[in-house]
């Protein structure tokens, strides 16, 4: 654990009396990440923030037992870990006060909508920096969320496309082609990479589009990861590519903060 500063308390006389007065109490954080560099690091560079009191850091098997121990205010979370979702997920479900923040978040629908059903209640992108981190921290605490423009669209974008999609994964919605079209949509793969994955023409991947997007009733590409999630109640982490898709979705780079 990487030991963080201690909350001061200054005495003022008044009128020959000792009156208490105190500086606003830092927020309290744990930093939690499965490499031991990355979350000293994060928390060297935070610990100069006097609003901020990095009590300790903690790997994603022991960060329950850290919550426990310490009673942070905000947990900030590495999403580029393997299993960061259910990281987060699991300490929300432990500690219901808990703020749970998340380091190294791509802007892209996919990856947000599971982050907000986690119960994440901040997102840092990668190329943050530290002021930048603790803006967030100290928004997520206060109830409200600090993005950039593509953040808030790609949010509205996501709720929009939940909001639409049926209740329930209808089997007759899409044709097996559709779906394996639509699974290679939801890895972010553009019409060409499609076309040579399945050895098809990008025109006839291209009318397959357009139909899965007509089917499902959306209006962008981008909204079909969100509806295959919500139609078969299946909660992908978004960071861990499937073996059954010919290409890599690609990981958020390392945020440098």
């Amino acid at each position: 654990m990487l030991p963080g500063k201690v909350a001061s308390e200054d005495y003022r006389s008044t009128d020959g009396e000792h009156a208490e007065w105190s500086q606003p109490r830092p927020v309290s954080m744990l930093v939690v990440s499965d490499v031991r560099l990355v979350r000293e690091g994060i928390a060297q560079a935070l610990n100069d923030d006097e609003t901020l009191l990095v009590m300790g850091t903690a790997a994603p098997d022991v960060a329950g037992e850290a919550v426990s121990r310490f009673m942070p205010d905000v947990a900030l979370v590495d999403m580029r870990m393997s299993g960061a979702l259910d990281t987060a997920r699991s300490l929300r479900s432990a500690h219901s006060r808990l703020v749970v923040v998340a380091l190294g978040v791509a802007e892209a629908d996919t990856v947000l909508l599971p982050c907000a059903q986690a119960g994440i209640a901040g997102f840092v992108t990668p190329g943050a920096t530290s002021a930048e981190v603790g803006k967030a921290v100290h928004s997520a605490v206060r109830g409200e969320l600090v993005c950039t423009p593509r953040f808030a669209g790609l949010l509205l974008s996501s709720i929009g496309a939940l909001a639409g999609a049926p209740s329930q994964a209808d089997p007759d919605a899409l044709t097996p082609r559709e779906h394996e079209i639509a699974a290679l949509l939801r890895e972010g793969l553009s019409n060409k990479q499609i076309a040579f994955a399945l050895g098809i023409q990008n025109a006839t991947v291209k009318n397959h589009v357009h139909n899965v997007l007509g089917k499902l009733r959306l209006t962008r590409r981008s909204q079909v990861g969100v509806w295959l999630r919500n139609a078969s109640g299946v909660d992908r982490d978004p960071f861990r590519h499937s073996p059954h898709t010919p290409f890599a979705m690609p990981r958020p780079a390392m945020a440098q903060v």
